[in-house]
């Protein structure tokens, strides 16, 4: 492992693009609650992705949630972006 004793001259950026499926029941009722996230710690009851507490999770997704809700459309600009964005990144490092 690197020793940073002299500082650190600069970081390397990194993006990562999660996805979670929240359920939808028969009768149409959606279920977006940290308990049906993927992402959720049950054991402690933190957000796995931003470390936070969650106070209600049966309940709510909380306003700390990093996660933003997105129809299929929107799903599928975003994925395409994504690719694009690796796509380049692989051209620049080849």
């Amino acid at each position: 492992m690197a020793k940073f004793e002299s500082g650190v001259r600069g970081y390397v950026t990194a993006v990562a693009l999660v996805t979670n499926y929240f359920p939808i029941d028969d009768k149409g009722r959606e279920y977006c609650c940290c308990e049906e996230c993927f992402f959720y710690r049950e054991a402690s009851k933190t957000c796995g992705l931003n470390h936070q507490p969650v106070l209600f999770p049966s309940k709510y997704t909380g306003d700390n949630c990093p996660l933003i809700r997105v129809d299929e459309k929107q799903f599928d600009r975003i994925s395409e972006t994504m690719m694009d964005c690796l796509e380049m990144e692989d051209e620049a490092t080849s």
